[in-house]
């Protein structure tokens, strides 16, 4: 998979985080059950005839240029949903499909369903370390409290999350050179705006929640999962209590993602008249994204992207919390070095 990542420039083509070309790699590392698609999933034979039967779960959208955008709402733990991507990829034939992936979750798409299952029930010391170098001590440790929750629901389930994704990519495989666009903003800058927004009293209230909150799910509840996006219903429970959670995880990403799909849908080449060529767009994204990405559809501004991409800096009483946490974890560490040496002696 080849691909180029520019994820702070704002002008043209250059905003996408990434954008990729499928090869055989990808297909290889695929192998959710896809053998019995192929029987039940219709293809019409004119497109337009396809439009007048699109799921309730399915948005069109068109631009200037004449580009059609068809958003796919999905539930992020459903087999339905992983199949409403395959009718839409093969009844369009897209040249551009978008994901809602940020090159630091590509790992989603290049690997198997048991590898992540296996992954997500496996948060051990060399993946702390990766975690929290990547995204920094105290937003790493967060990251891995919600990674934790997000690994019960998938035990419970059986099923990892990002399926739709997988779909999408294997789908893919059957087109003439279509490009993949990881279309997400960046997960560290996602997380830093997240809890940097917090104030002291709501960091170790969230924390205390995600350390001790029961993350089993009932059966009733897997079924529902498979309905609707269960994570994202998640965060927009949370922005009850947590504004800034629903500001930055919904919101701000709905912006971002419209962005995203405006940028996938410009005319890549022009006809011989010198008119540019319409594209179609096929983008896979969570249900909850899907009526901020409409709302926003033509009205995404510039210095809205320049804004939504900026870390604001923690509050003095978050850093002084991080900071006493940082002395607090080298303190038992080196505690626990000093005993074992001595223990050793």
């Amino acid at each position: 998979m080849n691909d180029s990542t520019d994820d702070n420039s704002t002008d043209g083509r250059s905003i996408s985080s990434t954008y990729h070309t499928c090869d055989s790699r990808d297909e290889q590392n695929y192998s959710e059950t896809t053998t019995n698609t192929d029987s039940y999933i219709k293809v019409y034979d004119e497109l337009e005839e396809f439009e007048k039967h699109l799921p309730p779960t399915v948005t069109l959208l068109e631009n200037q240029f004449g580009s059609k955008i068809y958003i796919v709402g999905t539930a992020h733990f459903s087999k339905e949903s992983q199949d409403d991507v395959s009718f839409v990829i093969r009844n369009v034939q897209p040249d551009v499909v978008m994901v809602e992936l940020c090159s630091a979750r590509i790992h989603m798409l290049n690997h198997d369903e048991k590898t992540l299952l296996e992954e997500a029930r496996d948060i051990n010391l060399a993946k702390i370390r990766s975690i929290t170098k990547s995204n920094g001590f105290v937003n790493g440790l967060f990251y891995i409290l919600m990674l934790n929750m997000s690994a019960n629901i998938t035990r419970d389930l059986g099923m990892a999350p990002g399926g739709e994704f997988r779909r999408a990519v294997h789908e893919m495989k059957k087109l003439q050179n279509p490009v993949l666009h990881l279309g997400d903003r960046s997960i560290n800058i996602t997380l830093q705006r997240a809890f940097n927004g917090l104030s002291l009293w709501q960091t170790l209230k969230i924390a205390f929640k995600l350390i001790f909150s029961n993350n089993t799910i009932t059966k009733e509840e897997v079924e529902q999962c498979k309905q609707k996006d269960i994570l994202d219903e998640l965060l927009q429970s949370m922005g009850d209590e947590y504004p800034i959670f629903r500001d930055v995880f919904v919101t701000e990403r709905d912006l971002y993602l419209c962005h995203s799909l405006s940028v996938a849908a410009l005319p890549q080449v022009f006809n011989a008249d010198g008119t540019p060529k319409p594209v179609k767009v096929v983008g896979v994204v969570g249900i909850g994204h899907t009526v901020g990405i409409k709302n926003n559809w033509g009205k995404v501004d510039e210095s809205q992207l320049i804004e939504i991409l900026k870390v604001p800096p923690a509050s003095f009483t978050n850093r002084l919390f991080k900071s006493t946490i940082k002395i607090g974890f080298l303190v038992l560490i080196s505690y626990s070095v000093f005993k074992v040496i001595k223990y050793v002696r």
